[in-house]
Protein backbone atom coordinates (compact mmCIF):
# COMPACT_ATOMS: atom_id res chain seq x y z
CA UNK A 1 0.00 0.00 0.00
CA UNK A 2 2.74 2.44 1.00
CA UNK A 3 4.68 1.74 -2.23
CA UNK A 4 1.67 2.55 -4.40
CA UNK A 5 1.15 5.86 -2.66
CA UNK A 6 4.76 6.85 -3.22
CA UNK A 7 4.47 6.03 -6.91
CA UNK A 8 1.45 8.31 -7.20
CA UNK A 9 3.33 11.26 -5.73
CA UNK A 10 3.98 14.09 -8.14
CA UNK A 11 7.36 15.81 -8.06
CA UNK A 12 8.51 19.06 -9.64
CA UNK A 13 11.93 20.30 -10.66
CA UNK A 14 13.87 23.13 -9.05
CA UNK A 15 12.92 25.62 -11.77
CA UNK A 16 9.27 24.60 -11.52
CA UNK A 17 9.44 25.19 -7.75
CA UNK A 18 11.00 28.63 -8.31
CA UNK A 19 8.18 29.59 -10.67
CA UNK A 20 5.42 28.24 -8.42
CA UNK A 21 6.73 29.91 -5.27
CA UNK A 22 7.80 33.08 -7.11
CA UNK A 23 11.10 33.21 -5.21
CA UNK A 24 14.77 33.23 -6.13
CA UNK A 25 17.38 30.57 -5.38
CA UNK A 26 18.52 32.14 -2.14
CA UNK A 27 14.99 32.38 -0.76
CA UNK A 28 14.26 28.78 -1.76
CA UNK A 29 17.33 27.62 0.15
CA UNK A 30 16.14 29.47 3.25
CA UNK A 31 12.71 27.87 2.96
CA UNK A 32 14.32 24.41 2.84
CA UNK A 33 16.60 25.20 5.79
CA UNK A 34 13.57 26.22 7.86
CA UNK A 35 11.98 22.85 7.12
CA UNK A 36 8.96 24.37 5.38
CA UNK A 37 9.48 22.07 2.37
CA UNK A 38 11.81 19.12 1.74
CA UNK A 39 14.25 18.46 -1.10
CA UNK A 40 14.51 14.89 -2.44
CA UNK A 41 17.37 13.33 -4.48
CA UNK A 42 16.94 13.30 -8.24
CA UNK A 43 20.06 11.99 -10.00
CA UNK A 44 22.52 14.91 -9.99
CA UNK A 45 19.98 17.40 -8.73
CA UNK A 46 16.96 17.54 -6.42
CA UNK A 47 13.20 17.54 -6.77
CA UNK A 48 10.26 18.65 -4.64
CA UNK A 49 6.88 17.23 -3.66
CA UNK A 50 4.29 19.12 -5.74
CA UNK A 51 1.74 19.01 -2.91
CA UNK A 52 4.22 20.57 -0.47
CA UNK A 53 5.03 23.33 -2.96
CA UNK A 54 1.33 24.09 -3.47
CA UNK A 55 0.57 24.11 0.29
CA UNK A 56 3.46 26.47 1.01
CA UNK A 57 2.53 28.77 -1.90
CA UNK A 58 -1.08 28.92 -0.61
CA UNK A 59 0.08 29.77 2.93
CA UNK A 60 2.27 32.62 1.56
CA UNK A 61 -0.71 34.05 -0.32
CA UNK A 62 -2.93 33.85 2.77
CA UNK A 63 -0.27 35.57 4.86
CA UNK A 64 0.37 38.22 2.16
CA UNK A 65 4.02 37.09 1.92
CA UNK A 66 4.14 36.51 -1.84
CA UNK A 67 6.18 39.07 -3.77
CA UNK A 68 4.01 40.48 -6.56
CA UNK A 69 7.00 41.95 -8.42
CA UNK A 70 8.36 38.99 -10.34
CA UNK A 71 10.84 39.21 -13.18
CA UNK A 72 10.35 37.49 -16.51
CA UNK A 73 9.63 33.85 -15.71
CA UNK A 74 11.57 32.74 -18.77
CA UNK A 75 14.74 33.64 -16.91
CA UNK A 76 14.18 30.66 -14.62
CA UNK A 77 14.80 28.32 -17.49
CA UNK A 78 18.44 29.44 -17.82
CA UNK A 79 19.16 29.68 -14.10
CA UNK A 80 22.12 27.59 -12.92
CA UNK A 81 20.62 26.13 -9.74
CA UNK A 82 22.41 23.72 -7.39
CA UNK A 83 20.99 22.40 -4.15
CA UNK A 84 23.67 19.91 -3.22
CA UNK A 85 24.34 21.70 0.07
CA UNK A 86 20.68 21.71 0.99
CA UNK A 87 19.72 18.13 0.24
CA UNK A 88 17.71 16.55 3.08
CA UNK A 89 16.42 13.05 3.56
CA UNK A 90 12.93 11.99 4.53
CA UNK A 91 13.81 12.67 8.19
CA UNK A 92 12.82 15.98 9.69
CA UNK A 93 15.38 18.80 9.50
CA UNK A 94 18.92 18.73 8.18
CA UNK A 95 21.27 15.88 8.99
CA UNK A 96 24.19 16.46 11.33
CA UNK A 97 26.58 15.37 8.58
CA UNK A 98 25.69 18.34 6.43
CA UNK A 99 27.01 20.69 9.11
CA UNK A 100 30.40 19.00 9.36
CA UNK A 101 31.01 18.14 5.70
CA UNK A 102 29.67 21.23 4.00
CA UNK A 103 32.31 23.78 2.96
CA UNK A 104 30.64 27.20 2.99
CA UNK A 105 30.68 29.03 -0.31
CA UNK A 106 30.45 32.71 -0.90
CA UNK A 107 26.76 33.53 -1.31
CA UNK A 108 25.54 34.26 -4.84
CA UNK A 109 24.51 37.86 -5.38
CA UNK A 110 21.12 37.99 -7.01
CA UNK A 111 19.69 40.93 -8.89
CA UNK A 112 15.92 40.68 -8.64
CA UNK A 113 14.02 37.59 -7.60
CA UNK A 114 14.64 35.60 -10.78
CA UNK A 115 17.75 36.90 -12.62
CA UNK A 116 20.04 34.05 -13.79
CA UNK A 117 23.64 33.92 -12.60
CA UNK A 118 25.05 34.68 -16.06
CA UNK A 119 22.96 37.82 -16.33
CA UNK A 120 24.09 38.77 -12.83
CA UNK A 121 27.76 38.40 -13.81
CA UNK A 122 27.18 40.50 -16.92
CA UNK A 123 25.54 43.12 -14.80
CA UNK A 124 28.39 43.13 -12.26
CA UNK A 125 31.08 43.18 -14.99
CA UNK A 126 29.59 46.20 -16.67
CA UNK A 127 31.89 49.15 -16.45
CA UNK A 128 30.43 51.92 -14.34
CA UNK A 129 30.07 55.23 -16.26
CA UNK A 130 32.55 57.93 -15.51
CA UNK A 131 31.09 60.82 -13.55
CA UNK A 132 30.19 63.72 -15.87
CA UNK A 133 31.04 67.25 -14.86
CA UNK A 134 27.92 69.44 -14.58
CA UNK A 135 29.81 72.36 -16.20
CA UNK A 136 30.75 70.32 -19.27
CA UNK A 137 27.20 69.11 -19.62
CA UNK A 138 25.92 72.69 -19.57
CA UNK A 139 28.50 73.80 -22.13
CA UNK A 140 27.63 70.89 -24.37
CA UNK A 141 23.96 71.72 -24.28
CA UNK A 142 24.60 75.40 -24.99
CA UNK A 143 26.79 74.55 -27.98
CA UNK A 144 24.08 72.46 -29.59
CA UNK A 145 21.42 75.09 -29.75
CA UNK A 146 22.18 78.67 -28.91
CA UNK A 147 18.92 79.93 -30.35
CA UNK A 148 16.55 78.20 -28.01
CA UNK A 149 17.48 79.86 -24.73
CA UNK A 150 14.28 78.96 -22.81
CA UNK A 151 14.39 75.32 -23.83
CA UNK A 152 18.09 75.11 -23.05
CA UNK A 153 17.59 76.60 -19.57
CA UNK A 154 14.93 74.06 -18.74
CA UNK A 155 17.07 71.24 -20.16
CA UNK A 156 20.04 72.41 -18.11
CA UNK A 157 17.96 72.22 -14.97
CA UNK A 158 16.91 68.64 -15.74
CA UNK A 159 20.48 67.59 -16.58
CA UNK A 160 21.84 69.03 -13.33
CA UNK A 161 19.25 67.12 -11.29
CA UNK A 162 20.07 63.89 -13.12
CA UNK A 163 23.82 64.33 -12.65
CA UNK A 164 23.42 64.93 -8.94
CA UNK A 165 21.33 61.74 -8.64
CA UNK A 166 23.87 59.68 -10.60
CA UNK A 167 26.78 60.92 -8.50
CA UNK A 168 24.90 60.15 -5.27
CA UNK A 169 24.16 56.64 -6.50
CA UNK A 170 27.79 56.03 -7.43
CA UNK A 171 28.99 57.25 -4.06
CA UNK A 172 26.64 54.81 -2.33
CA UNK A 173 27.96 51.94 -4.47
CA UNK A 174 31.59 52.67 -3.59
CA UNK A 175 32.55 51.26 -0.20
CA UNK A 176 34.44 48.52 1.63
CA UNK A 177 33.33 44.96 2.27
CA UNK A 178 30.78 44.51 5.07
CA UNK A 179 32.22 43.96 8.54
CA UNK A 180 31.95 40.36 9.69
CA UNK A 181 30.01 39.89 12.94
CA UNK A 182 31.99 39.20 16.08
CA UNK A 183 30.85 36.66 18.67
CA UNK A 184 32.05 34.95 21.81
CA UNK A 185 32.17 31.18 22.08
CA UNK A 186 31.38 28.60 24.73
CA UNK A 187 31.43 24.81 24.70
CA UNK A 188 28.62 22.40 25.51
CA UNK A 189 29.57 20.31 28.53
CA UNK A 190 28.43 17.05 30.13
CA UNK A 191 27.86 17.63 33.86
CA UNK A 192 25.37 17.32 36.71
CA UNK A 193 22.58 19.86 37.12
CA UNK A 194 20.57 21.01 40.12
CA UNK A 195 17.72 22.59 38.16
CA UNK A 196 15.61 25.48 39.34
CA UNK A 197 12.22 26.84 38.41
CA UNK A 198 10.86 30.27 39.28
CA UNK A 199 7.12 30.84 39.70
CA UNK A 200 5.26 33.92 40.89
CA UNK A 201 3.23 33.21 44.04
CA UNK A 202 0.61 35.17 45.96
CA UNK A 203 0.45 36.01 49.67
CA UNK A 204 -2.71 34.44 51.14
CA UNK A 205 -4.00 33.79 54.69
CA UNK A 206 -2.54 30.72 56.35
CA UNK A 207 -6.09 29.69 57.34
CA UNK A 208 -9.52 30.62 56.02
CA UNK A 209 -13.01 29.79 57.22
CA UNK A 210 -16.30 30.47 55.46
CA UNK A 211 -18.90 31.86 57.88
CA UNK A 212 -22.34 30.30 57.30
CA UNK A 213 -25.57 31.37 59.01
CA UNK A 214 -26.55 28.55 61.43
CA UNK A 215 -30.22 29.55 61.47
CA UNK A 216 -32.69 31.87 59.81
CA UNK A 217 -33.18 35.27 61.34
CA UNK A 218 -31.71 38.73 61.61
CA UNK A 219 -27.98 39.41 62.06
CA UNK A 220 -27.70 40.80 65.58
CA UNK A 221 -23.89 40.96 65.75
CA UNK A 222 -21.10 40.79 63.15
CA UNK A 223 -17.55 41.58 64.27
CA UNK A 224 -15.11 42.71 61.55
CA UNK A 225 -12.20 43.70 63.82
CA UNK A 226 -9.37 41.34 64.78
CA UNK A 227 -10.43 38.61 67.21
CA UNK A 228 -8.72 35.97 69.30
CA UNK A 229 -9.67 32.32 69.23
CA UNK A 230 -13.13 31.39 70.66
CA UNK A 231 -14.40 34.98 70.51
CA UNK A 232 -17.88 35.61 69.04
CA UNK A 233 -17.87 36.58 65.37
CA UNK A 234 -21.59 36.67 64.62
CA UNK A 235 -24.95 36.24 66.37
CA UNK A 236 -28.23 35.47 64.58
CA UNK A 237 -31.45 36.61 66.23
CA UNK A 238 -33.59 33.52 65.70
CA UNK A 239 -37.00 34.18 64.16
CA UNK A 240 -38.59 31.69 66.63
CA UNK A 241 -38.17 34.04 69.61
CA UNK A 242 -41.27 32.62 71.41
CA UNK A 243 -39.57 29.22 71.77
CA UNK A 244 -36.43 30.85 73.08
CA UNK A 245 -38.38 32.93 75.60
CA UNK A 246 -40.28 29.84 76.79
CA UNK A 247 -37.00 28.00 77.33
CA UNK A 248 -35.69 30.94 79.32
CA UNK A 249 -38.78 30.95 81.60
CA UNK A 250 -38.57 27.18 82.13
CA UNK A 251 -34.94 27.55 83.07
CA UNK A 252 -35.69 30.24 85.64
CA UNK A 253 -38.58 28.24 87.14
CA UNK A 254 -36.49 25.09 87.39
CA UNK A 255 -33.70 27.02 89.09
CA UNK A 256 -36.14 28.54 91.61
CA UNK A 257 -37.68 25.13 92.44
CA UNK A 258 -34.26 23.59 92.95
CA UNK A 259 -33.26 26.34 95.34
CA UNK A 260 -36.51 25.90 97.34
CA UNK A 261 -35.96 22.18 97.66
CA UNK A 262 -32.40 22.70 98.83
CA UNK A 263 -33.69 25.12 101.46
CA UNK A 264 -36.22 22.54 102.63
CA UNK A 265 -33.51 19.93 103.01
CA UNK A 266 -31.25 22.34 104.87
CA UNK A 267 -34.20 23.11 107.25
CA UNK A 268 -34.75 19.50 108.20
CA UNK A 269 -33.35 17.96 111.31
CA UNK A 270 -29.93 16.46 111.35
CA UNK A 271 -31.47 13.00 111.42
CA UNK A 272 -33.60 13.68 108.33
CA UNK A 273 -30.64 15.12 106.45
CA UNK A 274 -28.69 11.98 107.33
CA UNK A 275 -31.47 9.82 105.97
CA UNK A 276 -31.53 11.85 102.75
CA UNK A 277 -27.77 11.48 102.44
CA UNK A 278 -28.16 7.70 102.78
CA UNK A 279 -30.74 7.71 100.01
CA UNK A 280 -28.43 9.78 97.79
CA UNK A 281 -25.60 7.32 98.33
CA UNK A 282 -27.88 4.39 97.52
CA UNK A 283 -29.00 6.07 94.29
CA UNK A 284 -25.41 6.87 93.40
CA UNK A 285 -24.56 3.17 93.59
CA UNK A 286 -27.66 2.02 91.74
CA UNK A 287 -27.57 4.60 88.96
CA UNK A 288 -28.86 8.01 87.94
CA UNK A 289 -32.47 8.89 88.68
CA UNK A 290 -34.54 10.56 86.01
CA UNK A 291 -38.09 11.86 85.94
CA UNK A 292 -39.47 8.76 84.21
CA UNK A 293 -38.47 6.30 86.93
CA UNK A 294 -38.77 8.39 90.11
CA UNK A 295 -41.88 6.54 91.26
CA UNK A 296 -40.35 3.12 90.68
CA UNK A 297 -37.20 4.18 92.48
CA UNK A 298 -39.31 5.46 95.36
CA UNK A 299 -40.85 2.00 95.88
CA UNK A 300 -37.47 0.39 95.62
CA UNK A 301 -35.92 2.69 98.22
CA UNK A 302 -38.78 2.12 100.62
CA UNK A 303 -38.32 -1.65 100.35
CA UNK A 304 -34.57 -1.39 100.97
CA UNK A 305 -34.77 1.36 103.66
CA UNK A 306 -37.97 0.83 105.57
CA UNK A 307 -36.66 2.82 108.49
CA UNK A 308 -36.56 6.03 106.43
CA UNK A 309 -39.60 8.21 106.89
CA UNK A 310 -41.67 8.85 103.76
CA UNK A 311 -41.49 12.60 104.32
CA UNK A 312 -37.69 12.61 104.06
CA UNK A 313 -37.80 10.44 100.95
CA UNK A 314 -40.36 12.72 99.28
CA UNK A 315 -38.19 15.77 99.98
CA UNK A 316 -35.20 14.04 98.41
CA UNK A 317 -37.13 12.96 95.35
CA UNK A 318 -38.47 16.48 94.76
CA UNK A 319 -34.92 17.80 95.06
CA UNK A 320 -33.65 15.35 92.43
CA UNK A 321 -36.50 16.16 90.07
CA UNK A 322 -35.89 19.91 90.38
CA UNK A 323 -32.19 19.40 89.67
CA UNK A 324 -32.89 17.31 86.60
CA UNK A 325 -35.40 19.81 85.24
CA UNK A 326 -32.92 22.62 85.68
CA UNK A 327 -30.13 20.75 83.89
CA UNK A 328 -32.44 19.88 81.00
CA UNK A 329 -33.66 23.48 80.67
CA UNK A 330 -30.10 24.78 80.82
CA UNK A 331 -29.01 22.36 78.08
CA UNK A 332 -31.84 23.42 75.78
CA UNK A 333 -31.08 27.08 76.39
CA UNK A 334 -27.37 26.73 75.68
CA UNK A 335 -28.02 24.63 72.58
CA UNK A 336 -30.37 27.28 71.23
CA UNK A 337 -27.81 30.00 71.94
CA UNK A 338 -24.97 28.03 70.34
CA UNK A 339 -27.01 27.39 67.23
CA UNK A 340 -27.33 31.13 66.74
CA UNK A 341 -23.76 32.11 67.68
CA UNK A 342 -20.57 31.73 65.62
CA UNK A 343 -17.18 31.77 67.34
CA UNK A 344 -13.67 32.15 65.95
CA UNK A 345 -11.83 28.83 65.66
CA UNK A 346 -8.51 30.69 65.30
CA UNK A 347 -7.17 34.21 65.72
CA UNK A 348 -7.94 36.40 62.76
CA UNK A 349 -10.38 38.82 61.16
CA UNK A 350 -13.54 38.78 59.03
CA UNK A 351 -12.17 40.41 55.86
CA UNK A 352 -14.72 39.40 53.22
CA UNK A 353 -18.16 40.31 54.54
CA UNK A 354 -21.24 39.68 52.40
CA UNK A 355 -23.82 40.88 54.97
CA UNK A 356 -24.17 43.45 57.71
CA UNK A 357 -25.94 43.88 61.03
CA UNK A 358 -29.71 44.12 60.57
CA UNK A 359 -29.89 41.99 57.41
CA UNK A 360 -32.26 39.03 57.37
CA UNK A 361 -30.57 35.78 56.38
CA UNK A 362 -31.59 32.19 55.81
CA UNK A 363 -29.93 29.18 57.37
CA UNK A 364 -26.93 28.24 55.17
CA UNK A 365 -26.34 31.73 53.77
CA UNK A 366 -22.66 32.75 53.57
CA UNK A 367 -21.95 35.74 55.80
CA UNK A 368 -18.28 36.17 54.84
CA UNK A 369 -14.76 34.72 55.00
CA UNK A 370 -12.75 34.71 58.19
CA UNK A 371 -8.98 34.91 57.59
CA UNK A 372 -6.19 34.08 60.00
CA UNK A 373 -3.75 36.74 61.16
CA UNK A 374 -0.77 34.71 59.85
CA UNK A 375 0.07 34.65 56.13
CA UNK A 376 1.68 32.20 53.73
CA UNK A 377 2.88 32.27 50.12
CA UNK A 378 0.89 30.10 47.71
CA UNK A 379 2.30 28.93 44.36
CA UNK A 380 0.33 27.02 41.71
CA UNK A 381 2.28 24.55 39.54
CA UNK A 382 1.65 21.50 37.36
CA UNK A 383 1.79 18.00 38.80
CA UNK A 384 4.80 17.17 36.59
CA UNK A 385 6.72 20.11 38.08
CA UNK A 386 5.63 19.19 41.61
CA UNK A 387 7.00 15.65 41.24
CA UNK A 388 10.48 17.14 40.68
CA UNK A 389 10.48 19.21 43.88
CA UNK A 390 12.76 18.51 46.81
CA UNK A 391 10.17 19.01 49.57
CA UNK A 392 12.74 19.23 52.37
CA UNK A 393 14.70 21.99 50.67
CA UNK A 394 14.22 25.66 51.33
CA UNK A 395 12.97 27.98 48.64
CA UNK A 396 14.16 31.47 47.76
CA UNK A 397 11.60 34.29 47.88
CA UNK A 398 12.43 37.53 46.07
CA UNK A 399 10.86 40.66 47.56
CA UNK A 400 9.86 43.73 45.50
CA UNK A 401 13.11 45.48 46.48
CA UNK A 402 15.06 42.46 45.06
CA UNK A 403 15.97 41.34 48.58
CA UNK A 404 15.92 37.56 48.91
CA UNK A 405 14.61 35.60 51.89
CA UNK A 406 14.31 31.90 52.62
CA UNK A 407 11.00 30.07 52.93
CA UNK A 408 9.98 26.44 53.46
CA UNK A 409 7.32 24.25 51.87
CA UNK A 410 4.93 23.11 54.59
CA UNK A 411 1.96 21.73 52.62
CA UNK A 412 0.63 21.03 49.14
CA UNK A 413 -2.92 20.47 47.90
CA UNK A 414 -3.70 18.80 44.56
CA UNK A 415 -6.65 20.17 42.58
CA UNK A 416 -7.37 18.55 39.20
CA UNK A 417 -4.11 18.70 37.20
CA UNK A 418 -2.58 21.48 39.34
CA UNK A 419 -0.96 21.58 42.77
CA UNK A 420 -1.15 24.47 45.24
CA UNK A 421 2.11 24.63 47.19
CA UNK A 422 1.98 26.57 50.46
CA UNK A 423 5.20 28.16 51.70
CA UNK A 424 5.74 29.46 55.22
CA UNK A 425 7.42 32.86 55.32
CA UNK A 426 8.68 35.00 58.18
CA UNK A 427 9.24 38.30 56.43
CA UNK A 428 6.57 41.05 56.78
CA UNK A 429 4.30 40.92 53.73
CA UNK A 430 0.90 42.26 52.78
CA UNK A 431 -2.09 40.16 51.81
CA UNK A 432 -2.37 39.83 48.02
CA UNK A 433 1.29 40.70 47.35
CA UNK A 434 2.89 38.78 44.44
CA UNK A 435 6.42 37.46 44.95
CA UNK A 436 8.78 35.32 42.85
CA UNK A 437 9.63 31.93 44.34
CA UNK A 438 12.62 29.89 43.14
CA UNK A 439 12.49 26.12 43.77
CA UNK A 440 15.44 23.74 43.65
CA UNK A 441 14.51 20.47 41.92
CA UNK A 442 15.94 16.97 42.16
CA UNK A 443 19.54 16.75 40.94
CA UNK A 444 20.20 15.36 37.45
CA UNK A 445 23.50 13.44 37.73
CA UNK A 446 24.57 13.81 34.08
CA UNK A 447 23.25 15.80 31.12
CA UNK A 448 24.34 18.07 28.23
CA UNK A 449 24.52 21.71 29.32
CA UNK A 450 25.05 25.00 27.50
CA UNK A 451 25.25 28.54 28.76
CA UNK A 452 21.77 30.05 29.10
CA UNK A 453 22.94 33.08 27.08
CA UNK A 454 23.49 30.82 24.07
CA UNK A 455 19.83 29.81 23.70
CA UNK A 456 17.37 31.96 21.76
CA UNK A 457 13.88 31.40 20.41
CA UNK A 458 12.38 31.83 16.94
CA UNK A 459 8.94 31.15 15.53
CA UNK A 460 8.71 28.30 13.04
CA UNK A 461 6.49 28.15 9.98
CA UNK A 462 3.54 27.14 12.20
CA UNK A 463 4.04 30.20 14.40
CA UNK A 464 5.25 28.11 17.36
CA UNK A 465 8.27 29.16 19.40
CA UNK A 466 11.32 26.99 18.74
CA UNK A 467 14.48 26.90 20.90
CA UNK A 468 17.68 27.47 18.90
CA UNK A 469 21.43 27.64 19.38
CA UNK A 470 24.05 28.84 16.91
CA UNK A 471 26.81 26.28 16.41
CA UNK A 472 30.25 27.56 15.35
CA UNK A 473 32.28 25.41 12.92
CA UNK A 474 35.76 26.03 11.53
CA UNK A 475 36.39 25.48 7.83
CA UNK A 476 39.84 26.14 6.36
CA UNK A 477 40.79 28.37 9.26
CA UNK A 478 37.59 30.43 9.18
CA UNK A 479 34.59 30.40 11.51
CA UNK A 480 31.02 29.95 10.31
CA UNK A 481 27.66 30.14 12.10
CA UNK A 482 25.04 27.40 11.80
CA UNK A 483 21.75 28.01 13.69
CA UNK A 484 20.14 24.69 14.70
CA UNK A 485 16.95 23.85 16.57
CA UNK A 486 17.27 22.14 19.95
CA UNK A 487 15.03 20.63 22.60
CA UNK A 488 15.64 22.24 25.98
CA UNK A 489 14.95 20.83 29.43
CA UNK A 490 15.49 22.24 32.90
CA UNK A 491 17.94 24.93 33.95
CA UNK A 492 19.72 26.62 36.84
CA UNK A 493 21.09 30.14 37.21
CA UNK A 494 23.84 29.62 34.60
CA UNK A 495 23.13 26.58 32.43
CA UNK A 496 20.24 25.03 30.55
CA UNK A 497 19.79 21.34 29.77
CA UNK A 498 19.81 20.31 26.08
CA UNK A 499 17.84 17.14 25.42
CA UNK A 500 18.67 16.93 21.68
CA UNK A 501 20.45 18.94 18.99
CA UNK A 502 23.81 19.52 20.75
CA UNK A 503 26.59 17.15 21.82
CA UNK A 504 29.26 17.70 24.50
CA UNK A 505 32.18 19.64 23.05
CA UNK A 506 30.15 21.48 20.41
CA UNK A 507 31.20 25.12 20.09
CA UNK A 508 28.22 27.43 20.62
CA UNK A 509 27.93 31.16 19.92
CA UNK A 510 27.14 33.47 22.84
CA UNK A 511 24.76 36.41 22.69
CA UNK A 512 26.60 39.68 21.94
CA UNK A 513 25.67 43.03 20.41
CA UNK A 514 24.60 41.08 17.32
CA UNK A 515 21.42 39.09 18.12
CA UNK A 516 21.89 35.37 17.55
CA UNK A 517 18.59 35.27 15.67
CA UNK A 518 20.14 37.43 12.92
CA UNK A 519 22.68 34.80 11.85
CA UNK A 520 22.07 32.69 8.76
CA UNK A 521 23.35 29.20 8.08
CA UNK A 522 26.96 29.28 6.83
CA UNK A 523 27.50 32.96 7.65
CA UNK A 524 31.17 33.79 8.12
CA UNK A 525 32.28 35.26 11.45
CA UNK A 526 35.26 37.24 12.60
CA UNK A 527 38.24 35.14 13.61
Amino acid sequence: MGTDKNKQKKYVSVRKALRELRVDEGELKKIIEKGAIKAYPDKDNVKFDADEIEKYRTSRIQNNEENPKIADESLYESADVSFDSLFVSQAQGRSAASLTEEIPQEPDILFGPSTPKQNIKDFLNKKKPDPVSPVKAIQSVRSRDKGTTGIVSFSLFIVIIMLISINSFLLLQIGGAPTLPKINESKAINDELVPQISIVGKVVPAQTHVIVAPASGKIKQLVTTKLNKDKVIAVIDNANSLQREQLRMELQQALLTWELQKNKVSGLSAKAQKEIAQISEMYRKKGTVNSSNLSSWKKGVQSFAKSIKPSALDVWLQLQKARQNYELAEKKWLQNAQNNTIKASFAGQLLSSYSKVGNNVQAGDILGEYHSSTHQLQVVMSKSEFRLLEMQNQVTVTLPNDEQQKGKIHSAVAEDHLVKVNISIKMPVNLGMQLKVTFSLKKIPECVLVDRRAVFFQKDIRGESQAMVCKVLRKKGKRYAYPVSVVVGLYDEDYIQILSGVDPGDVIAMATSTPLANFTSGQQLQD
